[in-house]
């Protein structure tokens, strides 16, 4: 798989707030190996870099009259040759240092599950999380901990969504095998054909009078508005993370399979549906719970506009987060990176979620999710609201409140994160984790392990997490790992 050789921001893009996401892989590494590992590292990423600048570039948010206020640049280094020697060179930390406060061995940590919560960004990560003006695409930071290495990615969620980043990983790892002499084919590397301009099935040409109109046409549209919505974090929350084997998966999916068997599900479906219904049961377990005013959740953000169902009770929703390239007309293939992602809302009674069965929940989420991949015009009209909004600059969150009825999840469950390979001097990481607090509110889906298992990070209060840990169906299914 090959990176396009140039980069054009799309209105895709420019909705999506400047946010920066890190992802952290452990690695088991010996002292002795510390100072080839850096080498290698920074040979490929160099090398990367100089290949394709962009990835070195800033990312400016434009306020000026001459275009749209918000608007997106990705503002590539005058001299790619020279972008190693100002922007590209990998950070490096030795917490096995005692000055450096850090306590841990890589297989204490590793024992421990590691738990977020050790995992603070500013000491793991070359840019904590959390949003910006102007920020690098891709940067890397090396910790050294007494036997292992974990290494820290923050990446650019305004230039690149995370099927994307799994592709720009990747390329660096291909690399980084090259450095220490692994032909391409040895590496898994074939190329597919490169996708510049790519883009154009998103960045179609409207003139400015065309999309003037449009926007007064199509901001009426509530379902427009869900599939560009986008998630924040919220402080406060503990990040829980429960390991659900292949096995579970599988008696998941058969449990919330519907009678009806044309009803097909999928075992993420099974997995939504109980992770939405477990959740709200933590929160709003009382049965007075479900008669919460509409404002106590982000129904109150007009997202939806309607959510007070009969006689007031509360709506909840569950957002699943859907990789557009596909979807698009013409689709683009795999290895484009900018951001395709519109996100699947299924929304339903508060009491309905607390209530029905697993079939019910996961086929309502199926049946969303077909809804909006059999109707080309619904994507086609919101990726043209997303090009007609005339200010991008004062967009906010749609879920200013995950703590109340509602549960995002994110679409990492289907990237390649697992399937890097660095090569001889760190090979396949142990374990993916993210620095604390990133996803605050977020339920985020890890890809699946290399033995098939799947890890899912739970964001929730204390009090929510104790009455996870006893729900009783939840914990037919799910490991708790760590907090």
């Amino acid at each position: 798989m090959i990176l396009p050789t140039s980069y054009q921001t799309t209105p895709l893009d420019e909705i999506i707030p400047p946010l920066s996401y890190g992802l952290i892989y452990a690695f088991q590494c010996d002292e002795a190996r510390r100072e080839q590992t850096v080498q290698i590292l920074q040979q490929g990423y160099t090398k990367l870099l100089q290949l394709r600048p962009y990835l070195g570039g800033d990312i400016v948010r434009h306020q000026n009259s001459g275009a749209r206020p918000g608007s997106l640049e990705l503002v590539v280094p005058a001299e790619p040759q020279d972008v190693h020697v100002h922007d590209g060179k990998i950070a490096v930390a030795d917490l096995s240092l005692s000055s450096s406060g850090w306590t841990y061995s890589y297989a204490e940590l590793l024992e421990a599950g590691m738990p977020l919560s050790r995992l603070d960004a500013a000491l793991f990560a070359p840019y904590v999380a959390g949003t910006a003006t102007t920020t690098k695409p891709f940067m890397i930071q090396v910790n050294w901990i007494p036997g292992g290495c974990l290494l820290t990615i923050s990446i650019s969620h305004a230039v690149v969504d995370a099927s994307g980043a799994g592709v720009v990983i990747q390329s660096w790892a291909q690399l980084c095998r090259e450095a220490q002499g692994l032909s391409e084919s040895q590496t898994n590397g074939a190329a597919t054909e490169d996708i510049n301009g790519a883009g154009n099935s998103i960045s179609a040409v409207y003139n400015e009078n065309a999309l003037s109109a449009s926007f007064q046409t199509l901001k009426t549209r509530s379902e427009l508005w869900k599939l560009l919505a986008a998630g924040g974090s919220i402080p406060g929350m503990e990040t829980a993370i429960f390991s659900f084997s292949r096995d579970a998966i599988a008696r998941l999916k058969q449990d919330a399979t519907p009678s009806d068997k044309s009803q097909w599900i999928s075992g993420n479906d099974a997995l939504t549906a109980l992770i939405w219904r477990s959740v709200m049961r933590a929160r709003f377990s009382h049965e007075g719970d479900a008669k919460l005013s509409t404002t106590s959740g982000s129904q109150a953000t007009g997202i939806n506009g309607n959510g007070a169902g009969i006689n007031g009770e509360p709506k909840s929703i569950v957002s699943v987060a859907i990789n557009g390239r596909s979807l698009l007309n013409p689709p683009l293939p795999a290895s484009y990176i900018n951001n395709v992602v519109y996100c699947c809302m299924t929304e339903l009674p508060l009491t309905q979620v607390l209530s029905s069965p697993l079939s019910t929940l996961a086929s309502s989420i199926r049946r969303r999710i077909e809804a909006i991949k059999s109707d080309p015009e619904l994507i086609q009209d919101a990726t043209l609201l997303a090009a007609a909004i005339p200010d991008v600059s004062k967009l906010t969150f749609a879920f200013r409140e995950f703590l109340g009825c509602d549960l995002v999840t994110s679409s990492w469950i289907d990237t390649p994160f697992y399937e890097v390979d660095f090569g001889p001097v760190l090979g396949k990481p142990d374990l993916i984790r993210v620095p604390r607090g990133q996803f605050g509110g977020l339920c985020c889906l890890q890809p699946r392990k290399p033995g098939g298992d799947l890890e899912v990070f739970v964001s929730v209060r204390g009090e929510e997490l104790e009455k996870l840990l006893g729900d009783e169906e939840f914990g037919k299914y799910a490991s708790f790992v760590c907090v």
